[in-house]
């Protein structure tokens, strides 16, 4: 006896399955709505696969470049920003130097 037929929930789920199946089959309408039902259901994962597989394969890897290439312009961007500060306060420093020294010629 196997797992499937051991499981009293599962015999159920399987007479229910041959119950629907033969009233599938005995009435051909129903049988023709469930092929059509199958193939939209297998359409759709067709194209739900496409679209995944298209996503991993192309879109995910440009996003992930686009992403990596603003990071950098941004590292880029706050280094300058960074270096410009320091220059300005080296400048700074530069003035109030001078200004410390005209002022102690003057006094002289």
């Amino acid at each position: 006896m196997s797992n499937y037929e051991m499981n009293p929930l599962s015999l159920i789920d399987q007479q229910r399955h041959q119950e629907e199946k033969m009233l599938i089959e005995s009435d051909p309408f129903l049988l023709e709505e469930q092929r059509y039902l199958s193939r939209l259901q297998k359409a759709t994962t067709v194209g739900q696969n496409y679209y995944n597989n298209h996503y991993e394969k192309y879109t995910a890897p440009q996003n992930n470049k686009k992403r990596q290439q603003e990071e950098f312009e941004n590292q880029v961007i706050n280094r300058r920003q960074q270096s410009l500060t320091e220059a300005m306060q080296r400048q700074d420093k530069m003035k109030r130097d001078l200004n410390y020294i005209h002022n102690q010629a003057i006094e002289k």
